[in-house]
């Protein structure tokens, strides 16, 4: 289990930590959390769970994970800042590497918008929400699920895990420390500077740079070449028939090549 009194030792904001809740088994972190709600702007929670039985992802999937075997948790923070957020998905993506790059500085991508591979593997996840709290506040969902165990991987051909960084010592608290310090930061660096205090960052984590993609929207499918984002976090693809097309989401693969 998440040692709660070790994790909330290791927040380097604990002061603006309202609560940190563990369970054994929840349908979805992202579900539980909206019942610990901070309500102090600035403030945050964390939820984290060993087993989720509803588990949601991006595009609709479900995020199954054996129990005790990964990361599983939402943090919500309460904003009053009433900034765009349309590119804070990419930011906290950009936040989820600089964590785990204290593990391994050099393996660590970004797929479009908020995906993390290891070794052009899929680690972890990021589900992002809001909702309003108050008529001047709303309150940021953040669910992440990132893999740790390697023999819990459903496909070691698509998944990766944590647990194969040799030199890995860290705990899952501290692994789940280290990112919730990660994300608190990024956020707040968000709302002060916007996603350009992060392009660059970006940059050099595509996993998707030069790369020639399908993006499947809900209404059509899309072949072309990867042209990278703009600032407020759509992405830019050059069709093959020669169309621009600028997607704010889309589930996105890089083509095989031929």
């Amino acid at each position: 289990m998440i040692q709660s009194y070790l994790l909330a030792s290791l927040l380097t904001r604990k002061e603006r930590c309202s609560s940190i809740s563990t369970f054994s088994s929840v349908d979805s972190t992202n579900t539980v959390i909206r019942q610990h709600l901070p309500v102090t702007a600035g403030h945050f929670s964390v939820v984290t769970t060993e087993y989720q039985t509803a588990g949601r992802g991006r595009m609709g999937r479900h995020w199954i994970a054996p129990a005790g075997a990964h990361l599983t948790f939402s943090l919500a923070i309460a904003l009053k800042n009433k900034v765009s957020l349309s590119a804070l998905p990419l930011a906290v993506a950009v936040g989820l590497v600089n964590a785990l790059s204290c593990y391994d500085h050099s393996a660590f991508t970004i797929k479009w918008p908020n995906d993390i591979w290891y070794h052009n593997r899929k680690i972890a996840g990021i589900l992002i929400e809001n909702m309003t709290q108050y008529a001047d506040q709303i309150v940021l969902i953040i669910g992440i699920g990132l893999n740790i165990q390697k023999a819990a991987l459903p496909d070691e051909a698509t998944c990766a895990a944590l647990e194969e960084i040799a030199s890995l010592k860290a705990s899952r608290t501290e692994i789940l420390a280290t990112v919730v310090n990660q994300v608190v930061e990024v956020v707040d660096r968000y709302l002060d500077e916007g996603f350009e205090a992060f392009q660059s960052q970006w940059q050099r984590y595509d996993a998707l740079k030069d790369r020639m993609i399908v993006a499947i929207t809900p209404h059509e499918r899309i072949f072309g070449h990867y042209l990278g984002i703009l600032a407020d976090g759509r992405l830019k693809l050059l069709a093959d028939d020669g169309r621009l097309h600028l997607l704010s989401a889309a589930d996105v693969s890089v083509r095989a090549s031929s």
